[in-house]
């Protein structure tokens, strides 16, 4: 097999296209497409540059070009000028606050497998409302997920340091009536499904959580492109860690939006339907310390956020 006859089968799995859909994406016919897809003859020189560019986009391998962090940063730099504490934005706004609410909770919770629809999480969440055609564990984890938002806000309002407690607090909050050992760590070990990440020694979390704690004090002098680029590190290092039996990634997504708010930067959303990129980028940087795709993508969710304060 050819390298792009490599590249082309590994785009169409991050995908789940067909070869229809691909031919189409690529502006060709079909009998084109499928003869680069056999090997049978080469694409021209304008198509294998789109097939190096989705090849790195999807799985995460190489470098981000800088002009496309610089464009992105350009656009966070524009709208942190004209949204300039978005803490306060959200708070002071009730419109904000539950639009907010919905929308972290439902991507959150639609990324671990949530079959919520977006009305749905926020007919659970405002209106109390029983489904019965979802399971109580899906109604649960989005009451709970509100719940740690609002502690979350609570939390930053405080102007605490962030410290060990408040990451145990939010997933006793997050894991309420799910699993027994809310709020504590993990006693055994843990693989992330799906990855070759190899995750930390239960007995070295406490360690490994403190540190990551005082780089995130440290992280405070940063100026806020610095200040996402470590960030994203940090999560990705977070969820490495695994410091939990389950809810590492809820927990992971409103850590790192509780140092973006307190550096008064919007918070990422993170969209459900960007899974599959989330989870590819996560485990370049997990697995082979590339955060480039990462730093880019969590940027871009960054942006969505501010989009969701107009």
């Amino acid at each position: 097999m050819t390298e792009i006859q490599e590249r082309l089968r590994k785009i169409q799995e991050k995908l789940n296209f067909t070869q229809t859909e691909l031919a189409n994406m690529f502006g060709v016919s079909f009998p084109a497409f499928n003869a680069w897809f056999l090997g049978k003859t080469l694409p021209r020189p304008k198509a294998l540059n789109k097939i190096d560019n989705l090849y790195n986009k999807y799985t995460g391998k190489g470098e981000v070009s800088s002009i496309e962090l610089e464009k992105v940063y350009d656009g966070i730099s524009d709208l942190s000028q004209q949204f300039q504490d978005p803490l306060n934005l959200v708070l002071q706004r009730k419109d904000l606050y539950e639009h907010f609410c919905v929308r972290s909770t439902y991507h959150s919770d639609a990324i671990e497998g949530s079959t919520l629809t977006e009305r749905e999480t926020a007919m659970v969440i405002f209106e109390n409302t029983n489904l019965k055609n979802k399971t109580l564990v899906e109604q649960i984890e989005a009451k709970n997920h509100n719940a740690a938002i609002q502690y979350m806000f609570d939390f930053l309002v405080s102007k605490k340091d962030l410290d060990e407690r408040y990451i145990k607090r939010l997933h006793e909050i997050l894991m309420n009536g799910i699993i027994d050992n809310a709020g504590n760590y993990r006693n055994h070990s843990v693989r992330i499904a799906g990855t070759n990440v190899v995750t930390a020694n239960y007995l070295k979390v406490p360690e490994l959580i403190g540190v990551l704690i005082n780089e995130i004090k440290e992280a405070k002098k940063l100026n806020n492109r610095d200040y996402i680029k470590k960030s994203s590190e940090i999560h990705a290092r977070f969820e490495k860690v695994h410091p939990f039996s389950d809810g590492n990634g809820r927990v992971g997504r409103l850590l790192l939006n509780t140092m973006l708010l307190a550096h008064k930067i919007s918070p990422a959303i993170i969209e459900s339907e960007k899974k599959i990129l989330y989870y590819t980028y996560l485990e370049q940087a997990q697995e082979h310390s590339n955060y480039s795709h990462l730093e880019l993508f969590i940027a871009e969710a960054i942006i969505v956020g501010y989009q969701n304060l107009k």
